[in-house]
């Protein structure tokens, strides 16, 4: 007496068909790899990758530049205000000096001047 189950001969004959598929599977994508026509738009996909890669690149560039210009603009534009704000307090300052080493020297001159008076009188 045979104990062989009829649901194993079942299960063995899927998987013999399961993998004659997956051979003839194999054997249609070699097939297709080796054809001409497939190494064509193959080559044309991998070109096209390339070029699309050399674009964002330059793309890239393009935006850093334009960034870094744009930050040397402003940072020259702050450096000019630095500058033109520096010349109205340091014209401001020099005026303020003026007076103030205008009226020093006019104290100077008077008390130069009562020291004079006081030396000619003790003569």
């Amino acid at each position: 007496m045979s104990e062989e189950n009829p649901k194993d001969g079942v299960h063995e004959k899927a998987l013999q068909e399961i993998a004659k598929l997956g051979e003839k599977l194999e054997s249609a994508v070699q097939s297709a790899a080796q054809n001409p026509q497939v190494r064509e738009i193959h080559a044309q996909v991998v070109e096209s990758v390339r070029k699309i890669g050399e674009q964002f690149s330059k793309a890239a560039d393009a935006a850093k530049t334009a960034a870094e210009s744009e930050q040397g603009r402003a940072v020259r534009a702050q450096a000019q205000k630095v500058v033109d704000v520096g010349k109205q307090k340091g014209n401001e300052a020099a005026d303020a000096l003026r007076g103030h080493l205008a009226s020093g020297l006019k104290a100077v001159a008077k008390e130069l001047a009562d020291l004079g008076k006081a030396l000619e009188e003790k003569r």
